[in-house]
């Protein structure tokens, strides 16, 4: 595969097929491209060259933009990081950089869409990243009214439906845990979400140390009240829905168990029963 850059003239793509030794003469592949193209100009991209081509046929190639590429399918699971979506890509595109992908999308958490998504090879960080920002505009879209008439914002709104990706399994689970989250938001209480923990120290609930429960940061709802600055994680159009379609609820804790069965309580003191009872640990 040789990718020829954008703003790339036909002069130095015909010298760098010939670094390449897809042609020997850039000087008739100039001739070719100008004869071939109405623009006198060559298409850029990554071109496959599975066998030996004629400087004829490269330069119409070039000129049309004929790449030949092979798609690569990826499928980025709900609630994946920035930093996973970088490794996915990192691993099955050969010119996706990882650090790139990670520097262009730290911003963007919580707002590049999981889908299975079919890239070019020659696709890189920018061009993965664009298509997943532009699915998730799309998709937003359908829950436009519920967002503009609900009671928080946006980011709020995306910080929560990531939190409840990580939370819970199910759309009745999350929008049972989503009512408690804001619950528990409204009446000065912290979150207590063990998910944004694990987005800061890259741990499972189970592997979360007191000492862990106990650092100050923005993103220990233990420690800090309200949402964390940004999202954990970039959530499904279900989990975003589960974060706006909210009702009353007499409950204020929950856990779940390594099965994934939860269990909601009224108080603290029943809450403590169900972990004796559920999860035999305090």
């Amino acid at each position: 595969m040789v990718v020829i850059p954008k703003g790339t003239t036909v002069l130095a793509a015909g010298e760098l097929l010939k670094e390449n030794r897809i042609i020997s003469y850039p000087s008739i592949f100039s001739m070719i491209v100008k004869i071939t193209s109405p623009n006198d100009a060559i298409i850029a991209g990554g071109y496959i060259f599975r066998e030996r081509e004629s400087v004829i046929t490269v330069g119409r190639r070039l000129a049309t933009g004929r790449h030949e590429l092979d798609t690569i399918k990826i499928t980025f699971p709900e609630g994946l990081t920035v930093k996973e979506m970088a490794k996915l890509c990192k691993d099955n595109l050969p010119l996706c950089d990882e650090k790139e992908f990670i520097k262009l999308g730290a911003s963007l958490e919580g707002y590049l869409y999981p889908d299975t998504y079919f890239f070019i090879q020659s696709s890189i960080a920018e061009d993965v990243i664009q298509m997943m920002k532009d699915t998730f505009n799309q998709k937003i879209l359908q829950l436009d009214k519920e967002i503009k008439s609900f009671d928080k914002s946006e980011k709020d709104i995306l910080i929560m439906a990531s939190i409840l990706e990580k939370e819970a399994q199910n759309f009745e689970n999350r929008k049972a845990v989503a009512s408690i989250l804001w619950k528990r938001i409204s009446i000065g209480m912290p979150l207590q979400a063990d998910a944004t923990l694990q987005y800061e120290t890259g741990k499972n609930t189970y592997q979360l140390t007191t000492e862990d429960l106990a650092k100050k940061s923005p993103y220990n709802s233990y420690t800090s009240k309200g949402l964390p600055p940004t999202p954990i994680a970039n959530p499904s159009i279900e989990s975003i829905r589960a974060a706006i379609t909210i009702k009353p609820t007499k409950y204020l804790y929950y856990l779940t168990d390594k099965s994934g069965n939860f269990y909601f309580a009224e108080t603290h003191e029943q809450h403590v029963i169900n972990k004796q009872k559920y999860l035999n640990s305090f």
